[in-house]
């Protein structure tokens, strides 16, 4: 049975082929509520399934539920998978648990709930009265784990329910020492088996600071009391820990509980993206939108937000990270007391990008739902906003002018669509008018001709002034076409508008970077295009420099070769036989064609 996937939104489809190829983690949602929440090493192309993949159930559900998709960029697939089964945990979406993939993650389990509790791997998240840990990226690191607290706290792994009436024979555990043996009557008090299992959860909470001070006052305690075998046994488990923080350090992102802060802007709109780190590991993600001000600045908008936001957290993280420090830092430390605020070092760099990142694609998001479109660019909605357009202008065209004292004139057309450059739409131009030999006069021919062709673009960029703006007006007047202009200037970067304005945007704005790439992008494709055209020329007058050969001669071995590669390759005789041209001056220019020749 084949299946159409007409049920997926349009949105959704153009979020799904816009997707990056990065590590990742994808949501799909119905009305806000988690449908289902999938990991990808490469996000672009595990989407793509869903629109082409018509056999699976899953996808057939997906496509005719889901309303909106949410796509959450890491560092790599390990990270995925463990943001992915964190946000699972937390908002255990229905299909999920129907439509998942048989492979679950690995947790470590300690099970609370038994008067001599155990350590144990598991899959199985809705057991009762258990502690979990994780998830871990695979069974054999959760193994390893385990091995490696055991070696410092003899936990019991076995099934067995303790205490119990039956006689039971301790396993081999108890003879090499990883076990006290809680299933001998009288071998290990309850109260000292439950202390230990608290050591086990603090050293796995990753307090492990705390656990040596603690472990270090029972080891004293004990020396005290003349308890010698019991004080050898703690201090054998403090240098244990330490061994294994050592081996650990390596793998883990500095380890503290911390929460990585980026902000993202456009005009009015506001956003601040925060990655949630525990452990070392990224388990959560959250964005929440501002309203600010056209003239604040990102560092302004960002030090409100933390004053704002963690002001009023019950339970705040250690440190909060963010890419440059604001002017008022020391202000916003001793407002926020217990949290340290740092700029980012080391790898909590990439993590701040990964945030920025994630920050623009949101607000992106936000800002083409209010138009109407899948997404939208932010420097898209600035330019709306400054030229006071009624659509956001989509697709831009920007032209300029290449020329050497008359010679060679050509010009150019480069695309923007979405904010992103078109190489692939871009067009050139010979001037063709013999009388053209002003810039303005250029742009008009240009223009017009431009205009001839679709799609149209909603803004023509045009390098200059107001007489390039005039010549380009008067041109689409005469095409009879609905396209908006402007001319940007280079001597202050100033724009003018049709409407006779002449104003200046904010150089650190999306809109004025994306028109200066323009601007600077039509320039590069108009002087490669002269200068391909001025070398082309040069090599075929260098011709004339041949004793004996004219214009007139030159144009014969155009008209019979077509070429000068073809000239360069033809022999004496082939030469020679071109209508005026003798064996003499043939062998004269093969001669010159190929010096060393003879």
């Amino acid at each position: 049975m084949v299946y159409n996937f007409i049920h997926m939104k349009e949105r959704i489809k153009e979020k799904i082929k816009e997707a990056p190829h990065l590590p990742g983690v994808y949501i799909f949602k119905e009305d806000g509520i988690p449908l289902y929440i999938g990991k990808a090493s490469d996000l672009k192309q595990r989407l793509e399934n869903y629109l082409h993949n018509q056999e699976s159930p899953r996808f057939r559900v997906l496509s005719k539920r889901a309303t909106e998709l949410e796509i959450i960029i890491t560092r790599n697939e390990a990270e995925a998978l463990l943001l992915e089964a964190n946000l699972i945990k937390k908002f255990q979406p229905r299909y999920n648990i129907r439509l998942k993939d048989d492979k679950k993650y690995p947790y470590i389990k300690i099970t609370t709930n038994e008067v001599y509790p155990r350590i144990a791997l598991t899959r199985n998240l809705k057991e009762e009265g258990i502690t979990i840990f994780g998830p871990y990226t695979s069974a054999k690191a959760v193994r390893k784990t385990i091995r490696s607290i055991r070696k410092i706290f003899p936990i019991r792994t076995c099934k067995y329910k303790l205490p119990s009436k039956r006689t039971i024979s301790p396993c081999m555990d108890y003879y090499i020492g990883k076990c006290v043996a809680p299933c001998i009557p009288g071998k290990v008090k309850e109260e000292e088996y439950q202390n230990l299992v608290k050591n086990v959860i603090q050293f796995l909470k990753g307090n492990t600071e705390e656990l040596e001070r603690k472990l270090e006052r029972e080891m004293w305690k004990s020396s005290q009391k003349l308890e010698f075998e019991k004080a050898a046994s703690i201090r054998d488990q403090i240098m244990a820990i330490r061994e294994l923080k050592r081996e650990q350090t390596v793998h883990t992102l500095m380890g503290e509980n911390k929460d990585i802060v980026a902000v993202a802007r456009v005009r009015n709109t506001g956003l601040a993206f925060i990655i949630f780190v525990r452990s070392g590991k990224v388990v959560d993600t959250e964005h929440y939108f501002l309203d600010i001000r056209p003239e604040d600045r990102e560092e302004e908008i960002l030090a409100e937000f933390l004053i704002q936001y963690y002001s009023t957290q019950p339970n705040p993280p250690e440190a909060v990270v963010v890419d440059k420090l604001p002017e008022n830092s020391q202000n916003i430390q001793n407002a926020l007391e217990k949290i340290t605020l740092r700029a980012a070092k080391g790898d909590e760099k990439k993590l701040v990008e990964l945030a920025r990142i994630n920050a623009v694609k949101v607000l992106e998001e936000e800002l083409g739902k209010k138009e109407g479109i899948s997404r939208v660019h932010p420097a898209l909605v600035e330019l709306k906003e400054y030229f006071k357009l009624e659509k956001i202008p989509l697709r831009i065209e920007a032209c300029d002018i290449s020329q050497l004292f008359g010679t060679h004139r050509v010009g150019s057309f480069v695309v923007s669509v979405n904010g992103r450059l078109k190489k692939s739409h871009y067009k050139r131009f010979k001037i063709k008018s013999e009388r053209i030999k002003d810039d303005p006069h250029m742009i008009y021919e240009i223009v017009k001709r431009r205009l001839k062709y679709e799609p149209l673009p909603d803004l023509i960029l045009v390098d200059g002034g107001v007489a390039q703006l005039n010549f380009a007006k008067q041109a689409r007047q005469e095409m009879n076409k609905d396209v908006f202009i402007v001319a940007f200037a280079k001597r202050f970067d100033d724009l003018f508008l049709e409407t006779g304005e002449r104003i200046m945007i904010p150089p650190r704005s999306h809109a004025f970077r994306l028109l200066k790439i323009l601007r600077d992008e039509a320039h590069r494709f108009a002087v490669s295009y002269h200068r391909l055209l001025r070398g082309k020329k040069q090599k075929e007058t260098d011709l004339l420099y041949i004793p004996g050969v004219g214009e007139k001669t030159l144009k014969k071995l155009y008209q019979h070769f077509g070429s000068l590669k073809k000239i360069r390759n033809a022999s004496v005789e082939e030469l020679a036989r071109v209508k005026g041209i003798g064996k003499k001056k043939a062998e004269i220019i093969y001669n010159y064609l190929h010096p060393g020749a003879e």
